[in-house]
C-alpha cells in the first residue's frame, strides 16, 4: 500500500517542494535551506548524495552554493525527468529504490534526505544501505516532520480525520513511526554501522502567514488529502476554510506552524 500510493503521488512531480514553499523558520529559511546550511561551506571533492531527491529542489540549491560533486537518487522517473532539466548534466541522477541502491560501497561523504526518510519501510533496509554507501565516518543528515500543537494545523488534521472516517477509508500509514519520536530515533540508530554517540536531533518550527484561500493549496499536497476523491477534497476545503476564517488575524491572515526535526548521525569508524 505504502509503495504503491507513493508511486502514484509522485507521478505529479514537485508536490513536496510546492507544499513547503510558503513555510519559513524563525530566520526566514525554508526547510531546504535549513538542511543545506547544515553542511556549512562547500568543500571541493566532498561527495554528496541527495536521497529521494524528487524534482531536484535541494540539488539546485546545493549547486547554486557551489557544492560539488553531487548525486541525486529517486524511485520516481517522473520526478527525475524534471530534476534532469533543472540541474543539467553536472549532477548525476540515479533511478533506483533507496533500499537497494546501485551505488558503490563507501562512495559518499554525506547523504542528505529531505522529508522522505520516515516514509521508507522497512527502516532497517534503507539505513543499512545508507551506511553501506557512506565512507567510515561519513554523515547522514535528514529532515523529518514532528507533531506540535498549532490551532490552524490541528483544525486541518481534525477535519481530515473526520472526512476520512465519514468516507469509510482506512488510516493512511506510511513508513516507520519510530522516526517521529526521539526515543524511536535512538532505537533506530543503536546500530553497529552507526556511531550512536554522534546522533544529534535538532527541533525547530516553520511558519506561514497567509489568507485562508492561499494557505489551502500548499497544504492540499498532504498525502492524506491527495488520496481523497476530488469531491471529498472539495468538501474538506470548504470545511477547513470555514474553520480557518475564525482564526484569522485583523489583517485576514492565518498563522500556521509545522514541526520539523533535523537529524544527523555518522557511520561508525
Amino acid at each position: 500500500m505504502s509503495d504503491e500510493f507513493l508511486e502514484r503521488y509522485h507521478r505529479r512531480p514537485g508536490r513536496t517542494s510546492f507544499g513547503l514553499q510558503p513555510w519559513r523558520d524563525d530566520s526566514g529559511r525554508s526547510s531546504y535551506e535549513v538542511l543545506a546550511s547544515r553542511l556549512g561551506g562547500a568543500e571541493p571533492s566532498r561527495r554528496i548524495l541527495d536521497l529521494a531527491c524528487g524534482e531536484g529542489h535541494l540539488l539546485a540549491l546545493l549547486d547554486e552554493r557551489g557544492f560539488t560533486p553531487l548525486w541525486g537518487l529517486d524511485r520516481s522517473e517522473d520526478e527525475l525527468a524534471v530534476a534532469r532539466r533543472r540541474v543539467g548534466p553536472a549532477v548525476e541522477l540515479v533511478h533506483a529504490d533507496a533500499r537497494s541502491m546501485p551505488l558503490p560501497t563507501g562512495g559518499f561523504d554525506v547523504v542528505l534526505c529531505h522529508m522522505a526518510l520516515m516514509l521508507i519501510a522497512p527502516a532497517e533496509a534503507v539505513l543499512d544501505e545508507i551506511a553501506r554507501i557512506l565512507r567510515f565516518g561519513g554523515e547522514l543528515v535528514a529532515l523529518t516532520n514532528r507533531k506540535i500543537d498549532d490551532p490552524a494545523y490541528d483544525a486541518l488534521l481534525h477535519r481530515i480525520r473526520g472526512i476520512t472516517a465519514e468516507a469509510g477509508l482506512p488510516r493512511l500509514r506510511l513508513g516507520d513511526p519510530r522516526f517521529l519520536a526521539r526515543s524511536g530515533l535512538a532505537q533506530l540508530f543503536c546500530h553497529p554501522r552507526y556511531d550512536e554517540r554522534s546522533l544529534t536531533i535538532e527541533d525547530f518550527e516553520v511558519h506561514a502567514r497567509l489568507p485562508p484561500a492561499r494557505l489551502w493549496p500548499p497544504l492540499q499536497t498532504m498525502y492524506d488529502i491527495v488520496r481523497l476523491p476530488q469531491a471529498l477534497q472539495a468538501e474538506l476545503e470548504a470545511r477547513v476554510l470555514e474553520e480557518w476564517s475564525l482564526l484569522t488575524d485583523p489583517d485576514g491572515m492565518v498563522h500556521c506552524s509545522q514541526g520539523m526535526r533535523l537529524i544527523s548521525v555518522r557511520t561508525a569508524r
